[in-house]
């Protein structure tokens, strides 16, 4: 794709801030314009403040406004529609519950139907990381095109086990008990002599035992993976969870409460206990598992085919427009 075919697209990217970055920075490699706005906020005030960026300067640099993370809010989507932006929501996981748990309570209908509408208007564009997830919001009633996470984190050398075996987890600060820390804790109680480090949360008001480390949120992780023999992530429901690949890329054994290619399956305490002792016994690298995301996963071609979701969006808005 030339440089020329890119040229008037341009890009700001609302929700999920982390996503929202990666997103940004890999456009932003590729040459295109982009930039990443803070949500709408509830208080009406501060709202009407965005209201008046979003308006008077956004709408006027970016062609596209793309929505990583949907919940249940519509409230930047509706101002989009008032634009010539187009729109692109994309789900990553969690949010699908969201939007499940409207379903389930007939108080909230009505913001169900007005996210059903946001997102299904002839003007969006809509997106999964994953076929699951496709297939969950098949059930509601919304039509997406699958498109995998994009990051050069997966991009990783595969690395030697440390001579000290190590587990690693991953938890969000006000998500400990949906990423099973219960389950953790058991674990490195039956385990007192194997380090288990936490990323993403302090751990604050969390009873830890003492061989559980919490690294908090960490931009580079390099040094965490030198230490990690076994990645472990017991949740209930997922998207497509980047630190399962880039474990595997760096050569890393995962064991994961989904089916996942090259990965243990666990989902109680019995049976992740009697897979991981077997792992921390590994001494030779996950190479299948590294091999596997070489060859299948590719954050260039996914970022490829974003570029053209764009762009066939904005034809299609502009040909529903004429």
């Amino acid at each position: 794709m030339s440089r020329s075919d890119k040229i008037n697209i341009s890009v700001a990217f609302c929700g999920q801030r982390y996503w929202c970055e990666v997103m940004r920075a890999q456009l932003s490699r590729e040459g295109i314009n982009s930039a990443v706005i803070r949500p709408a906020p509830a208080n009406f005030l501060k709202r009407l403040w965005w209201i008046i960026v979003f308006l008077c300067y956004y709408r006027r640099r970016y062609s596209v406004l793309h929505i990583v993370g949907i919940g249940s809010k519509v409230r930047e989507a509706k101002w989009a529609h008032l634009t010539n932006m187009l729109t692109v929501w994309q789900w990553i996981g969690s949010d699908v519950l969201k939007l499940d748990n409207l379903s389930r309570k007939a108080t909230t209908s009505k913001a169900k139907r007005k996210l059903l509408k946001s997102c299904c208007g002839n003007s969006s564009v809509r997106l999964a990381v994953s076929s699951s997830l496709k297939g969950e919001l098949a059930k509601h009633g919304i039509e997406t095109k699958v498109l995998g996470h994009i990051t050069d984190k997966v991009l990783a050398t595969c690395e030697h086990l440390p001579e000290i075996p190590g587990v690693l987890s991953y938890w969000t600060d006000n998500g400990a008990s949906f990423f099973n820390c219960s389950l953790i804790f058991d674990l490195a109680r039956c385990f007192p002599q194997i380090r288990f480090r936490i990323v993403g949360t302090k751990g604050k008001g969390l009873d830890a035992p003492p061989n559980v480390e919490f690294c908090g949120w960490l931009e580079d992780m390099s040094e965490v993976f030198r230490q990690t023999t076994v990645y472990i992530r017991i949740v209930p429901h997922d998207g497509s969870p980047m630190m399962v690949p880039e474990s595997l890329a760096r050569g890393k054994y995962v064991i994961y409460s989904l089916p996942f290619p090259h990965c243990e399956r666990g989902r109680t305490l019995d049976e992740v206990k009697a897979k991981l002792e077997k792992l921390l016994e590994k001494r030779e690298p996950n190479f299948a598992g590294a091999e596997f995301v070489r060859k299948k996963i590719n954050p260039q071609e996914n970022t490829a085919r974003l570029i053209r979701i764009y762009q066939e969006g904005m034809a299609n808005k502009s040909a529903n427009k004429s």
